[in-house]
């Protein structure tokens, strides 16, 4: 088969927010590091970078530069840089490696290392070790005391690498779905978690058992779904807004205070509007509402605004999310908001007006960095993809939407969603009605391949490595850990050493093992 090459027609925005395990250097165990970012706006003021530090509680958790952030994830020993957005994979890539190379230096003088791992894979979970590690995020406590949730399921350093992608907001919904349908395929391709706590857990990528354990036992309805895809492809712009942001469910806690400049940020105060209206009601009557700080219960009145509507597009733990930031000059009414949020093309026209930014955000995919054994077994240019493999893979696709929405159908929901399941447990070899997660990999980088240009596919060589070989990250971990012959301790902290992130330095190869992708198919 023939893949043809299609030009994007505009220009298409980019970014990424790469998660960091750190282990210790010392004996491979799960590590803090708050003192990381102190050095990293040091470091950063002598190099000339102007760092804008993010505090919280009077700690560095954080900062900011022109090239994103870098900050504290859910804990000390899983950090992230947030980068982009800017026009084009290579730009970004080259801005993750230096990422890297920064935040790996400034780990390493605290006795730390990168790990090429999305879970640690020994370090036990106390509740003593939760909280001596947990970022001191208001957030948690409510997650935690309020809605029944259980925060501490991820805090051994579970970490992702989430691309993103601009989209036109029209097809919003589209996209969303377009990367659900495939997320079996991300999955079984970055697959990189297959132990916890000292033992294999059956998952090759058990990283994402995260959210059915931290929201599974939640009190309200919505928290114990708003990880679950859906049964059927969402209908619309509307339809998926309305379930993103559970528009008609009660509402969560606000942010408050500082957080309303970025109202997604999960750093500031907190507010619990009285009587829990819903979204739908707390925009829409037009008038302003009683409510309780978190922690001193002072009693404020909140105005409503469409910064309250952003902050909880961020509420669902879908594969794929729809971002969008309001325009602070264009910023529209709470109460035409809820006038619209049942109309699909109302809604898109309204966001188009006043949003200044509108990206997917894929999180399927698993935390997957260079290290000696990759370098090892695929050479460098597969070492290099690694990092940006996976926003190639979503770039491509979403360039070809309608071709590969064809395929989603051609496959059907169902058995993709379950195959989704399956890929978790099984990765590559995961089979639903004939159908594997190795073949839609296959079907994935081929329409990636075709949305591509030249230069962007080379990032696809670690996606085409994986699939020559058949062997994902944590295939590899599997096959190193089985191999020893000592006790499983010694094994998988022999396996943390080998896993430590290496910095490549310099330009990435130009020559990679994805040439020809577009040209030709890699399906068998």
């Amino acid at each position: 088969m023939t893949v043809e090459r299609l030009q994007v027609p505009r220009p298409v925005k980019v970014g990424v927010e790469i998660e960091l395990p750190i282990a210790s250097a010392a004996d491979a165990t799960s590590l803090a590091v708050p003192d990381v970012f102190d050095r990293l706006v040091a470091d950063g003021e002598a190099e000339g970078r102007a760092p804008q530090p993010l505090c919280l509680g009077g700690r560095v958790v954080g900062l900011r530069d022109a090239a994103g952030m870098i900050s504290v994830d859910n804990g000390f020993n899983n950090l992230e840089a947030s980068l982009g957005p800017v026009t084009g994979l290579e730009q970004l890539d080259d801005e993750a490696r230096e990422a890297l190379d920064r935040v790996g230096a400034a780990v390493a003088a605290s006795g730390g290392m990168l790990v090429n791992l999305a879970e640690h894979p020994f370090q036990p979970v106390s509740r003593a070790f939760y909280h001596a590690t947990r970022a001191p995020k208001p957030v948690y406590d409510y997650w935690n005391e309020v809605r029944g949730w259980d925060h501490s399921a991820g805090i051994d350093a579970k970490a992702h690498n989430s691309p993103s992608t601009d989209v036109p907001v029209d097809r919003g919904a589209d996209a969303v779905n377009l990367v659900l349908g495939f997320s079996a395929a991300f999955i079984a391709l970055f697959a990189n978690s297959p132990y916890e706590n000292g033992r294999a857990t059956g998952f090759k990528e058990n990283r994402l058992t995260l959210w059915s354990r931290m929201c599974g036992g939640a009190h309200a309805a919505r928290d114990r779904s708003c990880f679950v895809p859906p049964a059927e492809p969402f209908a619309g712009l509307a339809a998926y807004m309305r379930w993103a942001l559970g528009v008609d469910a009660p509402l969560p806690a606000l942010p408050h205070g500082p957080a309303d400049l970025a109202p997604t940020s999960k750093i500031g105060g907190l507010v619990e509007v009285e009587g829990q209206p819903t979204l739908r009601e707390f925009l829409g009557q037009g008038r302003s509402w009683s409510g309780r700080l978190r922690g001193d219960d002072m009693v404020v009145q909140i105005r409503p605004s469409a910064t309250h509507f952003a902050a909880l597009q961020s509420s669902n733990f879908l594969d794929a999310r729809l971002r969008f930031a309001f325009a602070p000059g264009r910023m529209p009414e709470p109460a035409t908001l809820a006038a619209v949020v049942d109309s699909d093309a109302a809604l898109a026209r309204l966001m188009a007006e006043t949003t200044s930014a509108v990206y997917l955000e894929g999180r399927a995919p698993g935390a997957n960095l260079p290290d000696q054994e990759l370098i090892d077994l695929g050479g460098d240019a597969v070492a290099a993809s690694v990092v940006s493999a996976a926003g190639a893979l979503q770039k491509g696709l979403l360039a070809v939407m309608d071709r590969g929405l064809a395929v989603i159908a051609r496959h059907g929901w169902a058995r993709l969603m379950l195959l989704r399941e399956r890929a978790m447990r099984d990765g590559l070899a995961a089979e639903v009605d004939g159908l594997t997660a190795a073949r839609l990999a296959a079907e994935l980088v081929d329409l990636a391949a075709a949305g591509l240009d030249a230069r962007e596919a080379r990032f696809l060589a670690y996606p085409a490595f994986v699939l020559k070989t058949g062997r994902s990250g944590a295939d590899r971990a599997i096959a190193m850990v089985e191999a020893g012959h000592d006790d499983m301790a010694a094994r998988l902290a022999r396996l943390v050493f080998a896993r430590r992130h290496v910095a490549l330095g310099g330009a990435a190869p130009k020559a990679s093992a994805a040439a020809g992708l577009g040209q030709r198919s890699i399906l068998r």
